[in-house]
Formats: C-alpha cells, structure tokens, sequence
C-alpha cells in the first residue's frame, strides 16, 4: 500500500531532503516504539505520575496523529 508520494527536485535543499527521507525510513519504527511505551506503562501497577499522564496522553496523540485512529472515537 502507498504510504507517501515524495518529489524529488535538483533546486531543492539536499540536507532537508535526506532528513526528510531518514525520518520517512524511521517513522514505522518511531511508530512501534511508542506503542511499546503505552503497553509497557499500562502494565505498571501502580498510578502514574501528573508528568507522565501528560506524556502518555502526548505518545496517545502522536500515534493517533500518525495512525488516524483516535482512541476515543
């Protein structure tokens, strides 16, 4: 399946371009590792911190961000 459609141009900036195409190249990974911290603090026992509800809730919009799929929908 068509993930993205990147155009390529000589007149653009070749730094920014190669950033661009590491990050594309990385952001399944990225993607993976945060669902891996969501499920590795939903098996804490115990109640989280006030600094890591906002983290989480931070992960929970960035996988629903790159994902479309929203947790309370």
């Amino acid at each position: 399946r068509r993930i993205a459609v990147v155009h390529w141009s000589s007149r653009l900036n070749t730094a920014q371009s190669d950033a661009n195409a590491r990050l594309i190249a990385a952001a399944p990974e990225l993607l993976g590792m945060l669902n891996r911290v969501l499920d590795f603090y939903d098996a804490l026992p115990t109640e989280h911190a006030p600094g890591e509800v906002e983290l989480l809730d931070s992960i929970t919009a960035l996988i629903a961000k790159a994902t479309g799929v929203h947790p309370h929908e």
